[in-house]
């Protein structure tokens, strides 16, 4: 499954997207997750290295991430 979030600026480097994310890979049936993350976003960057997704490629502007269950 690939797994899109967005965080508003006021509710942002509080946790959210790292819990929301876990949470999501942890209740659903997929096994396989991608991350689609702009180059110049360091946080989803950070998100995707604390829940051990690991780099695939670059696309474009986009860097790729991988995680299986």
């Amino acid at each position: 499954g690939e797994i899109w979030y967005k965080v508003y600026k006021q509710f942002r480097k509080r946790g959210y997207a790292t819990e929301a994310v876990s949470k999501l890979i942890e209740i659903s049936d997929e096994t396989e997750f991608y991350l689609s993350i702009d180059f110049f976003n360091r946080a989803s960057k950070k998100v995707a290295k604390k829940l051990g997704f690991i780099y695939e490629e670059r696309r474009g502007k986009n860097l790729i991430f991988t995680k299986s269950k």
